[in-house]
């Protein structure tokens, strides 16, 4: 984001946003630098959502200002092509796309016989993140099913998006509670029950 004479960058630090805390932060940087009026109390650069089409605006309240979003590295989250922005409102040309994952996957390397987009994974559990981004995650799994146990195992677990990304939990500790037993309706050669 900058002026036309003065560019000044705004970097984000990595974490969790939603739109309300994009804002906020752009916002809180641009006061720090002095680059709103504070007699109005108004902001020049606000950035926000449109819940009827579910694309992300930004406006720009000052002619002095303008937001160069081909080099935006958020461009693409907030759903703006490549291209500079200047007084007015303007809207992305596609929805927002800041929840990438919309699957969070328990991988366990011990099992085997699932399938994930019609390639093997050693998946043993899903779920939906339900709860906010800065909220402690959790899930239940009560339900019992039958997976053969792998040959070659050294029992290790991640999570994993439904493309099979590792997730980026910052330090976090996760805890995996399995319970295994073994099967009394089949050998024990062919599969183990795995919750």
């Amino acid at each position: 984001m900058s002026r036309w004479h003065n560019l000044e960058t705004i970097t984000l630090p990595e974490c969790s946003y939603e739109l309300v805390q994009i804002n906020t932060e752009i916002q809180r940087q641009l006061e720090a630098n002095g680059d709103w009026s504070s007699s109005k109390n108004t902001h020049y650069i606000t950035v926000g959502a449109n819940p009827s089409t579910l694309r992300s605006f930004i406006e720009i309240n000052s002619t002095t200002y303008q937001v160069d979003m081909a080099s935006s590295t958020i461009r693409t989250m907030l759903g703006f092509n490549p291209q500079t922005l200047t007084s007015g409102y303007h809207e992305g040309e596609s929805p927002v796309n800041i929840l990438t994952v919309n699957t969070i996957l328990v991988n366990c390397d011990i099992t085997s016989g699932s399938f994930l987009s019609g390639t093997q994974q050693p998946v043993v559990y899903s779920f939906f993140p339900t709860s906010h981004r800065a909220i402690r995650l959790s899930s239940h799994r009560i339900t019992y099913f039958i997976c053969p146990l792998a040959k070659q195992a050294t029992f290790r677990e991640c999570l994993t998006d439904q493309t099979g990304m590792q997730l980026n939990l910052r330090d976090e500790v996760v805890t995996i509670r399995l319970h295994i037993r073994q099967c009394l309706i089949c050998s024990s050669s062919q599969a183990l029950p795995v919750s």
